[in-house]
């Protein structure tokens, strides 16, 4: 992530997701957001019926939440 002006460099962080092997369509989609909160991939991912799997990191627990934001 670039922000002139800031005087540091902040951290940027790169969220993927791929359909799984055997989806009628190939997708990649690259999502560059300022942090690791489930929010983002909750966001992209809204209206969404899928099958998600994540690995153990505890921002994605708001994915897995009912109510919105936990």
């Amino acid at each position: 992530m670039f922000d002139p002006g800031k005087g540091k460099t902040p951290r940027g962080y790169l969220w993927l997701y791929i359909a799984a092997q055997g989806a009628e369509r190939a997708i990649v989609l690259y999502d560059c957001q300022t942090g690791r909160s489930g929010q983002y991939a909750r966001d992209v991912l809204e209206g969404w019926r899928v099958t998600l799997v994540v690995d153990g990191d505890a921002g994605y627990q708001a994915l897995f939440s009912k109510r919105p934001g936990g």
